[in-house]
């Protein structure tokens, strides 16, 4: 019996040692980690292959002991094994992020861009490896097409390699990274029909003209069938899940198979295992409910076994320290540098012919001499086709890793540079400066259903709109990127056909609902454009910034979660952060808490949400002093305009901390600015019977909490300012107490559950403050 254990044990070794290798294991695991850390700011490929280099022959590998333990003789069917699978899965992965319709809607300015930097790169590569005819790889050089196969390989810049560096740069949401984007996508576009015709011509140059013929034709069979096929079967099964509903997991193990089986046959025919799972990718459904959950099934085993493997086994190829490595390196760097240069050149003077900005053409064409594992990947099926051997293979794939490594950092700064002047040169708008144009242009932001109805009544109630002050409406759909690599913000009409069939869904509810909502105001002039964002929610508020730059809004509404059960809501709460840190225009942080009254004046089914009754709104402010004070009674005493909105608003004079960093001058002055204020306020709405005002004196907390209370508990919505001046005892005991930065003291107080108005919503406004030049 233990014999038979050990026999079955002894055979699962030699089929499958690197399962069984802890050591193995762990150095996966350490790749892993090197993937996922940022190294001297380059980007996470570079430090992969370092990693892989160090565990290699370089360094740990030199030692015969450790080399024998990491690596066995029968491991080596596991590693060619690991490495395929590494790269069938990773270029379905990446095929299943591209955004087709970059491609096929592509201007003339992108398309010549985007070939005048390839045909640069092509040329300067080719005529610099045929002048040195091979140089220092002369012996390691097994075929003669190595001479066109390496600047073929390198006038390209595809997406794959692109789109996660500029994610890790947070440029992806950029107008340049967008812009960029696309010049990768036609780049691999190109690229992939290049590719396969000269693999096709090849075939034909060493077998003849007939068999290259049968060679392509089987290649476009290969193709043929997905478009033709598994195509409409995919659009069948997408079409037939419901709102909400997940794809089953037969169907994506399915696919994933037929994946692995494409790719074989694509190999078996002679045209390798890089391109069909590419194209087969982007025929499926980007986004939800297919194309996010192969992403979820494949990516953890992906990026925590096979990736990982795959640049453990890579960097085992060949040592530093060789002869022959570092003149290889030596050789592959000039080549590459060369190639580097041309995709510069043609892309920075066609962009300048365009007249794209000098620090944007410079940038851009440094992004675009970026390479990423695909690079790493086509690389290393030349050596699977006997095109060069092992240390040459290796020697390209540093001098890539260290180009890409010098170009990070020169984007990064040029980058930064670039938003810098941005920053400063455009002008966002207060509510304050809103008064002198005339117009209230107000932008609200939703990234789900459940705050609709609460920012249907508060447009409702910020309307007020006449001839000569008209209200503008922006609505903004925020969608986390999730099965998608290009990220999109376009008027929400021109996008729709391009988002994820349960995204729009989702979104057609809740644009309707605000379109019907503004029919009904329309005699009161209310006009409203939609937008939709989909990026990563770390770079989303880029995307706010644009919308309202462009927009010229003055008040911008976002809702907050500030308890986190989803994960939406804890990358929305980072989505607020990043937008109170540069917010382009007043900011109001809305905390939706309407579902919790027990008889609430607002809709209560989602899916009714287009249905609005009789319009009642009962608001409470307080008002403390400071600039966003007086912004937050700036928007209420737009509110107060509508007859239908009553106000009770409560001012609380504090008790000075003169032993504070304030002094009593600077008190003074602020008290007085503040009383102008209150002044002011009151004059204009005295005359209206829906406002009610008091002031009362505080001198501690349990005073100010008094007051609060008196106010009473019936309110749908409490207003306050985020920010108070630091001259107050009471404000800094109550600061102890807060727990939600983004809402402020007061904000997080009436959010509490521990406050007597049970399910009002609250609203925390923070005015814009210009940035210093």
């Amino acid at each position: 019996m233990t014999s038979n254990v050990d026999e079955k044990l002894d055979r699962l070794d030699m089929c499958v040692p690197g399962l069984r290798a802890p050591p193995l294991d762990m150095a996966a695991y350490l790749l892993w980690k090197a993937e996922n850390v940022s190294i001297w700011g380059n980007p996470s490929v570079y430090n992969s292959v370092l990693a892989g280099v160090i565990i290699g022959p370089t360094l740990l590998g030199s030692y015969e002991g450790f080399d024998n333990l990491l690596f066995p003789v029968p491991g080596q069917v596991l590693s060619s094994t690991l490495r395929s699978l590494a790269m069938i899965y990773y270029l379905f992965v990446e095929g299943l992020k591209q955004d087709t319709h970059v491609v096929t809607h592509a201007g003339k300015k992108e398309l010549i861009i985007a070939l005048n930097g390839i045909l640069c790169s092509f040329l300067l590569c080719a005529c610099f490896v045929f002048a040195t005819k091979g140089g220092f790889l002369q012996e390691s050089i097994q075929a003669k097409g190595f001479i066109v196969y390496l600047p073929l390989t390198l006038c390209f810049s595809v997406s794959p390699a692109v789109q996660p560096i500029l994610e890790e740069l947070g440029l992806l949401n950029s107008d340049l990274g967008r812009f960029s984007m696309s010049l990768s996508m036609l780049n691999t576009a190109v690229g992939t029909v290049v590719a396969l015709t000269c693999r096709s011509v090849g075939v034909g140059l060493i077998n003849g003209r007939q068999f290259m013929i049968y060679n392509f034709l089987i290649i476009c069979c290969l193709h043929v069938f997905p478009i033709a096929v598994a195509q409409p079967v995919i659009l069948w099964i997408v079409r037939r899940v419901p709102e909400g509903g997940k794809v089953e997991s037969g169907v994506v193990v399915s696919i994933l198979l037929l994946t692995l089986v494409l790719a074989g046959v694509s190999d078996l025919i002679g045209s390798g295992t890089v391109h069909v799972p590419l194209v087969f990718a982007t025929l499926i459904p980007a986004g939800p409910p297919l194309g996010s959950a192969l992403v979820l099934k494949i990516n953890t085993f992906l990026h925590f076994f096979l990736i990982p493997h795959f640049y453990l086994f890579n960097g085992r190829l060949f040592s530093l320290f060789d002869a022959q490595s570092r003149s290889s390196i030596f050789f592959a760097l000039l080549a590459i540098l060369a190639s580097c240069l041309g995709k510069f050149v043609g892309t920075l003077f066609t962009a300048k012919y365009y007249r794209i900005p000098h620090r944007e053409s410079i940038t851009m064409g440094l992004i675009l001499c970026f390479k990423g594992i695909n690079e790493l990947l086509i690389v290393n099926s030349w050596r699977h086709f006997n095109v060069i051997d092992g240390p040459t293979v290796a020697s390209v794939e540093v001098a890539m890793m260290m180009v890409t490594a010098i170009a990070t950092p020169l984007v990064r700064h040029l980058a930064k540079r670039s938003t810098m002047v941005v920053t400063t040169t455009c002008q966002g708008r207060s509510l304050e400066e809103s008064k002198l144009s005339g117009d209230f242009r107000l932008m609200m932001c939703v990234h789900d259903e459940d705050p609709v109805p609460t920012l249907l009544k508060l447009l409702e109630a910020s309307n007020g709109g006449t001839k000569t002050s008209p209200t503008n409406v922006c609505l903004l759909h925020l969608v986390e990127l999730a099965g998608h690599s290009a990220p999109i913000l376009a008027p929400y009409k021109t996008a729709a056909v391009d988002t994820p069939p349960m995204c729009h869904r989702r979104e057609e509810r809740t644009n309707r609902a605000f379109e019907n909502q503004v029919d009904q105001m329309g005699a009161r002039h209310v006009t409203l454009s939609s937008f939709i964002s989909i990026s990563p929610y770390k770079t989303m508020h880029l995307d706010i910034y644009t919308v309202a730059m462009d927009k010229k809004v003055c008040f911008l509404i976002l809702p907050f979660h500030k308890q986190t059960k989803y994960a939406h809501e804890r990358t929305g709460q980072l989505l607020v952060r990043n937008i109170l840190r540069e917010a382009p225009c007043s900011l109001g942080v809305l905390l939706d808490r309407s579902n919790l009254r027990k008889s609430s004046v607002l809709v209560p089914k989602r899916t009714d949400i287009h249905q609005i009754r009789r319009f009642s709104f009962k608001v409470g402010a307080v008002f403390l002093g400071g600039e966003d004070d007086q912004e937050a009674l700036r928007y209420v005493s737009r509110m107060v305009e509508n007859p239908d909105v009553s106000l009770h608003l409560l001012r609380c004079c504090l008790a000075p901390n003169y032993d504070h960093r304030h002094g009593a001058d600077d008190r003074e002055r602020e008290r007085l600015l503040d009383d102008k204020f209150i002044e002011d306020f009151r004059e204009k709405t005295m005359q209206r019977g829906n406002v009610v005002y008091r002031e009362e004196s505080v001198g501690n907390v349990g005073e100010m909490m008094n007051s609060f209370r008196s106010m009473g508990a019936d309110f749908d919505l409490m207003i306050v300012g985020r920010r108070h001046p630091a001259h107050s005892f009471v404000m800094d005991v109550l600061s102890e107490w807060s727990e939600s930065v983004e809402l402020g003291v007061l904000g997080d107080f009436f959010s509490s559950s521990d406050f007597a108005i049970d399910g009002a919503s609250v609203l925390s406004i923070q005015k814009y403050k210009r940035p210093s030049s």
